[in-house]
């Protein structure tokens, strides 16, 4: 089991760091690997220390405390856990199966802790489980690319369009998260985002994967005002939810309604589901039933005549 250190410098008694941005680590063979902060044991809370040319002050009093958005750190751990589990199956070889097979998938289970106000820390893997080399390290290197990439503003080389979208929304996560993170990772290394610095675009659909633009039908379920994101489940049950919603307050008014949705379609990994970005929604037409057929003529028989009929079919009775 490894874990990510992030720190929210805002947060009573986090790191402020000042310093470079990214430092380059030794030995690291991807171009944009993050690299060359050294960490060693946690700073006491209320003291100040410099690890390699980072400056992290621990003086933060109670009345600095600026506590986290609940809902923002759902959607950064969400988005967190998403990311380490689209690279563990592509480490794996498994990016276009269903579900993972359990020992992989159990490699990117994320667990949480606080270690002290303002830091967590992120145990990715399953304790209960031995590891599986070099499948550990390929995340990881993978996930190194990643944080530089972020902090660069460059997508890394060799990120799959499953991985990029993932990235996508940790972007999000992060820009409602905090104004600045740093990111410790396994290996010692540390980087340090301003996360309105991050841009989206690096980590959009690649040329070489076209966009994919999808019309979904079906029940629309939940609506975020706050988040402008929805979710909508067709007749088959499958749910989408569906991102940057123009006008979404009238859109919420659909809740519960037969809605048509269009956008551009992200198919979903694992348990994730599918999702359409600039989804646009609108009411949509209830099936129509065919033309009605005439009532049938009334039958007009005399009393002579159902005897004559009932007579004539008692077998069939």
């Amino acid at each position: 089991m490894r874990t990510y250190d992030v720190c929210f410098p805002t947060a009573a008694g986090s790191p402020a760091v000042s310093g470079p941005a990214v430092s380059r680590p030794t030995g690291m063979r991807d171009p944009f690997a993050v690299d060359g902060v050294a960490r060693t044991e946690p700073v006491p809370l209320g003291t100040a220390a410099s690890v390699d040319g980072l400056t992290v002050d621990e003086t933060a009093g109670e009345s600095e405390q600026v506590p986290l958005d609940a809902a923002a750190l759902g959607d950064f751990l969400l988005a967190w856990q998403t990311l380490i589990y689209r690279v563990t199956r592509e480490a794996a070889d498994l990016a276009d199966l269903g579900r993972m097979v359990r020992p992989i998938e159990a490699l990117s289970q994320v667990r949480a802790t606080w270690h002290w106000p303002g830091e967590m820390w992120l145990h990715v893997g399953d304790p209960t489980t031995l590891p599986i080399d070099p499948l550990e390290g390929k995340v990881d290197r993978t996930m190194a690319g990643i944080i530089a990439g972020l902090a660069a503003n460059r997508r890394t080389t060799g990120i799959t369009n499953p991985i990029a979208d993932a990235v996508d929304n940790l972007i999000r996560a992060l820009t409602r998260l905090a104004p600045e993170v740093i990111i410790g990772l396994p290996d010692g290394s540390a980087a340090r985002l301003r996360t309105s610095h991050l841009s989206r675009e690096p980590w959009r659909q690649s040329r070489t994967e076209p966009v994919r633009t999808a019309l979904v039908t079906g029940r629309l379920e939940m609506a975020d005002l706050h988040t402008a994101r929805f979710r909508v489940r067709d007749r088959e049950g499958t749910p989408y939810d569906v991102t940057e919603v123009p006008e979404p307050d009238q859109a919420a008014r659909l809740v519960g309604t037969l809605v048509a949705v269009r956008g551009v379609l992200q198919p979903g990994t694992g348990t994730q589901h599918h999702r359409i970005e600039q989804g646009r929604i609108q009411p949509a037409e209830p099936p129509r039933a065919g033309p009605a057929r005439p009532a049938p003529d009334p039958l007009d028989l005399t009393d002579e005549q159902w005897r004559q009929f009932l007579a004539d079919h008692s077998s069939e009775f």
